[in-house]
């Protein structure tokens, strides 16, 4: 109990009453990132779901928590509430493209937190058109066909790409890298 008395010059008082309880010191909520994993490759423009989960002994409800997903290059990417059992998720699909540190913070009803973070690379994927053989062309049996395509990709230089031939009568018909002009 805690009680404060005021008196004036005249000799007249009054008091108030409050019953308080002092409890442990709060001490920070633990935090885990479930998903995506670390080093994570995605498209630019492609859905990605943040996962995480998180418990605070000195609460029993883990929804009175609040989780923060934050990229180093793009700020603030969501807020939300855990469920009873301290989980929750996010689809985020606006993430720039480079590579992103991304950290969850989740904060008690004290402001004590706790923190997790992982690396997601967004990028664009590589573009190719089969210049040689032409859509519908007919080739006889036995013909040697010249297999040519140009690859390109935003991310990378076309000699760094990995390039695969293949049919679906024959299978694999081989690999050769592009050059530097995509060719």
């Amino acid at each position: 109990r805690i009680t404060i008395t005021v008196s004036d010059t005249m000799g007249k008082s009054v008091s108030a009453t409050e019953l308080i309880e002092v409890g442990p010191p709060n001490s920070a909520p633990e935090c885990s990132i479930t998903g995506p994993f670390d080093g994570t490759i995605s498209v630019l423009g492609e859905e990605l779901i943040f996962e995480g989960v998180t418990w605070d002994g000195d609460t029993e409800d883990p929804s009175l928590l609040e989780a923060s997903w934050r990229s180093d290059l793009d700020g603030l990417l969501a807020s939300s509430f855990p469920d009873s059992n301290g989980e929750f998720s996010t689809v985020v699909d606006n993430l720039t493209r480079g590579t992103h540190q991304v950290t969850l913070t989740v904060t008690d009803d004290g402001d004590a937190t706790c923190t997790d973070t992982l690396s997601v690379v967004i990028g664009t994927g590589p573009d190719v058109v089969i210049d040689s053989p032409s859509e519908g062309e007919i080739i006889n049996e036995g013909e040697t066909v010249v297999l040519s395509a140009t690859v390109s990709d935003a991310d990378q230089d076309p000699d760094t790409l990995d390039l695969r031939w293949s049919s679906t009568v024959d299978g694999a018909l081989g690999s050769e890298p592009a050059d530097a002009s995509g060719n």
